[in-house]
């Protein structure tokens, strides 16, 4: 085996959930779902996925979650 070889890193997986997808993995509704991208500067802001589809990054909402519980400590 070569020992100069160079490795090649695996691109990132993103996961994207849609809408309802988002609000139930939060346990809100999409009308408050929607409100936090709004109002709330630190939630993750959707992408569109096609025309007229938007959604979230799975890791963008893991993210803000951790934030969330990190600040109550």
């Amino acid at each position: 085996m070569n020992s100069s070889a160079t490795q090649v890193e695996a691109p990132p997986v993103w996961l994207v959930l849609s809408l309802a997808e988002s609000a139930h993995a939060l346990s809100i509704g999409r009308t408050k779902l929607w409100q936090l991208a709004r109002e709330d500067p630190s939630f993750p802001k959707p992408i569109e996925i096609s025309a007229g589809r938007k959604g979230f990054v799975l890791s963008d909402i893991e993210a803000w979650l951790r934030s969330r519980t990190e600040a109550r400590s």
